[in-house]
């Protein structure tokens, strides 16, 4: 179901122009910036390399003389034909989310899908298939210890060499991209070169009363955090997701928040869209996902807590504390701690209408600037690893000298 394309006589768009939106304010300013500054550097941001483990990337300078394929530069001023928007997948048995987050981005502007499918058992793999035989997806069957950063790295180079990218978005199966205003490909084609990376803002949706119904029909707020949210155990911490120009030998680190390139510069603190988050979805989901993932895929506290709960037969108990029922539900409105939030359900039930707008969230400067608080945390919490293990390795050659 794509959206139709309104067919508009050649005088009246001649007579009457449209209002600039948001998105041509951009380009007009980066036009301007073009042409009156040199290129942004990309700074040093810690990545995941090939081996999982992380390193500093060293600061690129994107100048006149920089390597830039010739078939790329100019890309943002002359286009023969519109942008093209592969989408990376990482999936592991998320049957109950993932047809609709395929079709939900097809329909919103990606052209090809690229799924790492991670030994699902679930019925994934079937639906996965299903997209493949109409010619719409290549899956990846990859089995063994969980390497995300590896998986959407060989993902985006794919894209790049053999799927004819022009810019990739790197997703979950429980992530949702959102344009805030226009559509997909009007806000990617608004990024002159050499700009190549820009992030989402992830909105995190919690869990309500299970009707039976698609969990986009009920789950229709989200939670609103301002300041960082940085207990271990929640799953509402804020952070970004990161899309970018085609680079055949780019890297995405774990979670795709973040990427290395030496082919584009970064546009950071700009937001252009929100990935809508629907991490939980039912008890028994909660529950698998959490026993998973904290003993072996990625034990962060959320999922320890989980499997902890599974564990002492607790686990009802544990999941409804996280669904937000009518009383929490007014409270949360209140206080402001919760918003309503229907874009997701809109888009579903009519698909080829626009999207609704969300450039009056006056919420999302908040949590824009909770998640580069919460990178400060993060950031102290390696260095204090980095320290500790730094003692370890001092006691040790005391110990041999």
């Amino acid at each position: 179901m794509r959206r139709a394309t309104p067919v508009v006589s050649e005088q009246r768009a001649q007579t009457e122009p449209r209002p600039l939106t948001s998105v041509d304010r951009l380009q007009s300013s980066f036009e301007v910036r073009a042409l009156t500054s040199k290129p942004a550097i990309l700074g040093d941001e810690r990545v995941e390399d090939l081996a999982g483990g992380f390193l500093t990337s060293s600061r690129v300078h994107l100048n006149s003389t920089s390597t830039i394929s010739p078939s790329s530069r100019g890309r943002s001023a002359l286009r023969l034909r519109p942008v093209r928007v592969v989408q990376t997948l990482v999936v592991r048995d998320e049957a109950d989310i993932v047809g609709t987050q395929i079709e939900y981005h097809l329909n919103a502007g990606v052209d090809f899908v690229i799924a790492a499918d991670h030994e699902s058992r679930d019925g994934t793999t079937e639906i996965l298939d299903g997209y493949v035989r109409a010619g719409r997806l290549l899956r990846i069957p990859v089995e063994g210890e969980m390497r995300d950063g590896p998986w959407r790295t060989r993902m985006a180079r794919l894209a790049a060499t053999d799927y004819g990218a022009d810019w990739v978005i790197n997703t979950d199966a429980d992530e949702f991209w959102m344009p805030r205003e226009g559509t997909l490909r009007e806000i990617l084609e608004a990024v002159p070169d050499p700009s190549g990376v820009v992030w989402a803002l992830s909105r995190h949706f919690p869990p309500r009363p299970d009707d039976g119904e698609l969990f986009a029909e009920r789950m229709t707020v989200r939670v609103s955090a301002p300041a960082a949210i940085n207990d271990p155990t929640s799953p509402y911490r804020p952070h970004l997701k990161a899309a970018h120009r085609a680079d055949p030998a780019i890297t995405v680190g774990f979670g795709a928040h973040t990427v290395r390139t030496r082919l584009w510069s970064p546009l950071h603190h700009w937001h252009p869209f929100d990935v809508l988050h629907f991490p939980f979805r039912s008890l028994e989901q909660w529950e698998r996902k959490g026993v998973r993932r904290a003993r072996g895929d990625k034990p962060l506290g959320q999922y320890v807590s989980a499997m902890q709960a599974s564990e002492s037969g607790r686990a009802l108990e544990r999941y409804h504390a996280l669904v937000v029922d009518e009383v929490a539900l007014e409270r949360g409105l209140a206080q402001g701690s919760l918003v309503r939030d229907t874009r997701l359900r809109h888009a579903l039930r009519e698909l080829s209408r626009p999207t609704e707008a969300a450039s009056d969230d006056d919420g999302a400067i908040g949590e824009a600037a909770g998640v580069r608080d919460a990178d400060v945390v993060r950031l102290y919490r390696h260095l204090d690893g980095l320290r500790a293990r730094t003692g370890e390795l001092e006691d040790e050659a005391r110990v041999r000298s």
